[in-house]
């Protein structure tokens, strides 16, 4: 008998930060994660086969240098993880942690209760600088040579320079801004308000927006497409950037192992305790 279904989030360890749809069942793998916890998913069938205890109340996963890095929102930490042995570290980082991503041999770490994001260096696993940027940030990505911040109370996005760490004047995206990611030298925009996706070119430009599904809380890309989940729906929008629209839509009764994720080799999702 089928057990609970979730949307998650996968760090997958070829390196690709992905969106998929987990069925747990009984009688494969584990029936669901302990709360506070790190689970192991085999993307080839969606199976949970094993889990990691973690800090109180993970909020975000992400892989870069070797490691699993995990953002604790309670206890405002991320925990960096070796994937092989399990060996960990934690590090101090700002208040209420929410989003982390790897770039430019550091993580990006969004602290939603602190206005503030902190770089941590990855050769010495201390943070080496705090940078103010919006109201409430609940998202982050890099790529096209910035770091981009969603502060979600503003409706804007920060930009980092991942060199200096200085910061541009945000730019209005609109209401409640959820998710990021980085495709073809154009940042994607998912806002949950709206139930749309907007694309900013490479000047900043808002082109036409892409309408997903209900509450679209996050975004991620295979390289090729984004993937969009959408909270309320319990749906995964597929969008061909080329096109600018949704071409696949994966609903509940169709829940896959995993998105395409190429060469993936096993993916992470984290659980907390429920409120």
């Amino acid at each position: 008998m089928a057990g609970p279904r979730a949307i998650g989030a996968f760090a997958v360890l070829a390196g690709l930060l992905t969106l998929g749809l987990t069925r747990a069942t009984a009688d494969r793998g584990l029936s669901a994660l302990t709360p506070n916890s790190l689970g192991v998913v085999d993307p080839s069938d969606g199976r949970i086969t094993s889990e990691i205890a973690l800090e109180a109340r993970p909020s975000a996963v992400a892989e870069g240098d070797g490691s699993l890095w995990v953002a604790n929102a309670a206890d405002s930490t991320v925990t960096r993880i070796d994937p092989s042995t399990r060996a960990s570290t934690t590090i101090p980082v700002g208040p209420g942690p929410t989003a982390l991503t790897f770039y430019e041999g550091a993580v990006w770490v969004a602290n939603n209760q602190g206005r503030t994001v902190s770089r941590v260096d990855a050769a010495t696993n201390k943070v080496v600088q705090e940078i103010t940027v919006g109201n409430g940030p609940r998202a982050i990505a890099g790529g096209a040579g910035r770091v981009w911040v969603a502060n979600g109370v503003d409706g804007t996005v920060s930009s980092i320079d991942p060199q200096s760490g200085n910061t541009t004047k945000p730019i209005t995206v609109g209401a409640d801004p959820s998710g990021l990611a980085v495709l073809g030298g154009s940042l994607w925009v998912a806002s949950e308000a709206t139930g749309t996706v907007v694309r900013l070119n490479p000047s900043g430009d808002i082109v036409e927006p892409v309408a997903v599904g209900n509450a679209p809380s996050a975004i991620a890309t295979d390289g090729e497409g984004l993937w969009v989940a959408n909270a309320q729906d319990a749906t995964v929008s597929r969008i061909n950037p080329s096109r600018g629209s949704v071409t696949d839509v994966v609903r509940e009764e169709r829940i896959p192992g995993h998105l395409p994720s190429g060469k993936a080799r096993c993916g992470w999702r984290t659980s907390t305790t429920a409120l």
